[in-house]
C-alpha cells in the first residue's frame, strides 16, 4: 500500500515561494522518490535522486502560494512509489522559501585558537580583534542576502567545507568554502570516486564577478582566471587536464566578444585569460574559472551593466559557452534555447480565447530556433485575488484555441522550446468574459521598457540620476543598494567608510525592487471585469502589424507604464515609444469610428511632444487632444477627481500611488501634467501636491480619456475598481 508524508507550511503571505528538500543518507535509497508540490496553480510532480545529495537542500522550483487556500493547494507529500523494488525512501524537511540568515557568529576568541586541532594552524592563528563581543548576532538578513560562508553552513556542509580558517576569519572562509562546496557535491561521482562526498556529477564551476579594474577613458571588460596547477598537478581528479579550464575560458570570452560587439557595444574589451592562484579557480575538482565580467567601479562599464537588456545578452553569451564547452568535451552537437515570443496576443473568440504569437529569430545562433511551445495558465475569478500558473500545455504551432468560461479570468504566457531549453516567458496577457457584458474593451500591453537610470557623464561629473528617472527593472531587481551621492571622478576611495566617487546610500539593499512585471494587462483587466466589462489583451506589436483589428472592441485600453522613447546607443534608432507611428494609425482609424479610448502612463504627454517629430505632437493635439505641462508634476503622485460637464470624477481618491521604491510594484519618479486642448475636454483629475491637471477628458466625435500617471500604479484594487468603472461607463455612453 501507498504511504506518504506531508508537509503543511504556515504561510503569512501570498507570494512566490522557492521549495526545497531534504532526505538523510540511508542504505538502498531509491533513485525516484516521488514529490508533489500542491500550490495555487495546481500541482507538479517531482522524482528526486535520494542515492545521492543527501543532507542538503535540493531545489524543485518556486511556486505561488496563498494562506486562504485550503491545505490542499499548499503542501508537498512525498510518497513511498518507486520504481526500484526493495528500495527505501527517506524523509526529512521541506523548506519553503529562503528565511532570513540563522547563522550567528562573533569575532574569534582565543578559546576559538585553542580548540584548532591542527597545531601547525594553531599556531599561526591571530585574533583579528582583542574586543571579542560576549554574544552571537546573526546578520538579520534574508539568507540569500548573506555570504556563502553562512549559507553551506545552514545547507548541511561539513565544518572542514564552510570554515577554511577554522572559524577565524569569515572572509577568507567565504570565498575558500565555494570550491569546497563544489567539491563536496562532486566527491563520490565518476567523477571523484575515491573520495567522500555527496556523488553529485559536477560538470564545471563558474564563479562570476565584476571587479574587472578600472579605466575611466573607456570600457574595461571582460577578464577570465584560471588555475592550471594545484600542488603540483596539472590534472583533476578524475584524470582531465586543467587546462581544460583554460579551454572553457576560451570559449565563453569568445562567445561574450561576439554577442556583445554584435548587439550592443562594437568595442567590448576581452582583456584575455589570466593563468593565476585563486582560490575559486584553483580549489575546484573540475574545470573552473573565475569571470570578471565587468568592472563595478568604472562608470563606462555600468552604464552597459545595469541596463536590462545588456544583462540578457551577457548572460546569454556566458550560457552559450557553457553549453559550447561542454558539447566540446562529450564531442556532441549542441541546441542553444529559443529567445523569448513576439507579436502576443490572447482574444476572445465564443466559449475560448484565441492566442497567437511569433518566434523571435535569433540573428546570433542558428540553432536556437523552436521546435514547439508552452502555454502556461492562470484561473482567477472577478474579484478573488492573485493566483499561480499551471503546468503548461505543449503547442508544436504559433497558436492555440483554450476554453474559457464565465466571470474567470484566464491569464496566459508562451514560452519557446527546443532540444536546448526553454526560453525566457512572453509578456502575460488576460482574458474574461463577463456574463451579461456590457462590452469588451481590448488591453494593449504598450509598456515593455526595460532601462537603467538616467545618468550623468559631464567632465568629472559622471555618475545615475536614481531620483530623475530610475531604473525600470526587468520583473525584479536584488542588487539595488540606494542612491548615488558622490559624483566627481576627483574623489578618491579612502576606506570602505569612505569610498569616493560612486559612493551610494544603502537604503534599498535588503529590498528586491519592483520593476515591469509585464503582467499589467491582468491588473487593468481586473479592474474592467469587476466593472462589468469583458475583455481581451494584446501585446502593442501585434496591434502595430495589423495581426489584432481594433475595430472588434468598443473601447481600447492603452498601458504606457513609464514608457519613454529613448535612442539606443548601438543601433542609433529610437525605441521604447509610447504611440509610434504605426499606432498611431491604427488609433487614428479606430477613433474615426466614434470608439472609446483609455491611455495611462508616466510621460504619454512629454514622448509625444517633448521627444516626438511635428507627427507626434500633432497626433497629441489633434487626437488625445492634450497639452504638455510638464514632466515634473508631483513627486507624491496621488490624485482627486473633480467635476467636468462631460466626466464627474468628484469625489474619487486615488491616494496610495507608488511614488516610492517598493517591492510590489515598479515607483514613479514624476509623471506627467497635461491639460486639455480641444473644446468639450476637460481635466477630471488633479495631482493632490499642487493641483496640477493630471488627467483628462474628451467628448466629441469619439471619447478618449488620458492619464498622465499609471493605472497600474494605484495600490488600492478599489480605487482602480471605481477609476476604470467611470472611465468605461463615459466611454461606452452615448
Amino acid at each position: 500500500a501507498e504511504s506518504w508524508v506531508e508537509y503543511i507550511p504556515k504561510i503569512s503571505a501570498c507570494g512566490w515561494y522557492s521549495v526545497s528538500v531534504c532526505y538523510p543518507h540511508i542504505d538502498d535509497a531509491v533513485h525516484d522518490a516521488h514529490y508533489t508540490v500542491y500550490h495555487s496553480g495546481g500541482h507538479s510532480s517531482f522524482a528526486v535522486d535520494q542515492s545521492i545529495a543527501y543532507g542538503t537542500w535540493v531545489y524543485l522550483g518556486t511556486f505561488y502560494f496563498d494562506p486562504d487556500d485550503n491545505e490542499a493547494n499548499r503542501k508537498v507529500v512525498l510518497s513511498n512509489e518507486s520504481k526500484k523494488g526493495g528500495g527505501f525512501v527517506a524523509a526529512d524537511a521541506v523548506k519553503f522559501g529562503g528565511g532570513m540568515g540563522n547563522i550567528a557568529r562573533r569575532p574569534a576568541t582565543q578559546s576559538t585558537i585553542d580548540s584548532i586541532e591542527d597545531p601547525t594552524v594553531r599556531a599561526r592563528a591571530k585574533l583579528l580583534s582583542p574586543f571579542a563581543k560576549e554574544s552571537f548576532v546573526t546578520g538579520r538578513r534574508a539568507r540569500f542576502w548573506e555570504g556563502a560562508r553562512y549559507y553551506l553552513q545552514w545547507a548541511g556542509m561539513p565544518f572542514s567545507v564552510y570554515s577554511h580558517t577554522y572559524g577565524m576569519n569569515d572572509y577568507i572562509d567565504d570565498y575558500a568554502a565555494r570550491g569546497k562546496w563544489v567539491n563536496y557535491l562532486n566527491y563520490a561521482s565518476d567523477n571523484a570516486p575515491d573520495s567522500v562526498g555527496l556523488a553529485v556529477p559536477i560538470d564545471l564551476s563558474l564563479a562570476l564577478h565584476s571587479d574587472a579594474g578600472i579605466d575611466t577613458a573607456t570600457t574595461v571588460g571582460s577578464l577570465a582566471i584560471v588555475t592550471t596547477s594545484n600542488n603540483g598537478s596539472a590534472t583533476f581528479p578524475n584524470g582531465q587536464s586543467r587546462y581544460a579550464s583554460m579551454d572553457m575560458a576560451n570559449i565563453i570570452l569568445s562567445e561574450i566578444k561576439r554577442d556583445v560587439r554584435a548587439t550592443s557595444d562594437r568595442e567590448w574589451a576581452i582583456r584575455g585569460i589570466k593563468n593565476a592562484n585563486y582560490a575559486e579557480s584553483r580549489m575546484p575538482s573540475v574545470p573552473s574559472m573565475i569571470l570578471e565580467s565587468m568592472s563595478h567601479q568604472n562608470f563606462n562599464d555600468m552604464k552597459r551593466g545595469l541596463d536590462p537588456k545588456f544583462q540578457f545578452v551577457f548572460a546569454r553569451a556566458v550560457y552559450k559557452g557553457i553549453l559550447k564547452f561542454l558539447a566540446h568535451q562529450r564531442h556532441t552537437h549542441y541546441t542553444v534555447q529559443p529567445l523569448p515570443v513576439r507579436k502576443f496576443s490572447a482574444l476572445l473568440s465564443g466559449n475560448t480565447a484565441h492566442l497567437q504569437w511569433s518566434a523571435t529569430h535569433d540573428t546570433t545562433e542558428s540553432t536556437a530556433k523552436p521546435s514547439g511551445y508552452m502555454v502556461y495558465t492562470r484561473k482567477n475569478a472577478v474579484g478573488e485575488g492573485y493566483k499561480g500558473y499551471d503546468n503548461g500545455v505543449w503547442v508544436r504551432g504559433t497558436h492555440i484555441n483554450l476554453p474559457v468560461g464565465d466571470d474567470t479570468i484566464y491569464s496566459y504566457k508562451v514560452t519557446a522550446v527546443n532540444d536546448g531549453g526553454e526560453s525566457f516567458p512572453s509578456e502575460e496577457l488576460s482574458v474574461c468574459r463577463r456574463s451579461g457584458a456590457q462590452g469588451e474593451v481590448l488591453v494593449v500591453n504598450g509598456f515593455t521598457k526595460v532601462a537603467a537610470a538616467d545618468y550623468i557623464d559631464e567632465g568629472s561629473t559622471k555618475g545615475f540620476l536614481d531620483d530623475q528617472c530610475g531604473a525600470i527593472p526587468y520583473r525584479v531587481d536584488y542588487s539595488y543598494t540606494g542612491k548615488q551621492y558622490i559624483y566627481d571622478t576627483s574623489k578618491k576611495w579612502t576606506d570602505d567608510d569612505s569610498p569616493g566617487y560612486g559612493a551610494s546610500y544603502g537604503t534599498y539593499e535588503q529590498l528586491a525592487v519592483a520593476g515591469n512585471t509585464f503582467d499589467y494587462p491582468y491588473t487593468h483587466g481586473s479592474a474592467i471585469s469587476e466593472a462589468g466589462y469583458s475583455f481581451s489583451s494584446s501585446s502593442v506589436e501585434a496591434v502595430e502589424d495589423g495581426s489584432v483589428s481594433l475595430g472588434d472592441f468598443s473601447a481600447i485600453d492603452l498601458i504606457l507604464g513609464k514608457q519613454l522613447r529613448r535612442t539606443d546607443s548601438f543601433t542609433d534608432k529610437e525605441e521604447f515609444h509610447t504611440i509610434g507611428k504605426s499606432l498611431q494609425g491604427r488609433l487614428s482609424q479606430y477613433l474615426s469610428e466614434g470608439k472609446g479610448f483609455f491611455v495611462s502612463g508616466a510621460y504619454v504627454a512629454k514622448d509625444l511632444y517633448g521627444k516626438g517629430d511635428g507627427a507626434d505632437s500633432a497626433f497629441a493635439a489633434d487626437r488625445l487632444k492634450i497639452l504638455w505641462r510638464t514632466d515634473r508634476a508631483a513627486r507624491c503622485c496621488n490624485t482627486t477627481g473633480v467635476y467636468s460637464p462631460v466626466l464627474d470624477m468628484e469625489g474619487l481618491e486615488c491616494d496610495n500611488i507608488s511614488d516610492k521604491i517598493n517591492a510590489t510594484r515598479y515607483a514613479l519618479q514624476s509623471v506627467d501634467a497635461l491639460e486639455p486642448r480641444a473644446e468639450n475636454c476637460y481635466t477630471v483629475m488633479r495631482y493632490d501636491e499642487n493641483s496640477m491637471s493630471a488627467a483628462v477628458a474628451y467628448k466629441g466625435e469619439y471619447r478618449a480619456v488620458v492619464a498622465g500617471f499609471p493605472f497600474e500604479t494605484i495600490a488600492k484594487r478599489d480605487e482602480r475598481t471605481q477609476l476604470m468603472r467611470r472611465i468605461l461607463t463615459f466611454l461606452h455612453s452615448k
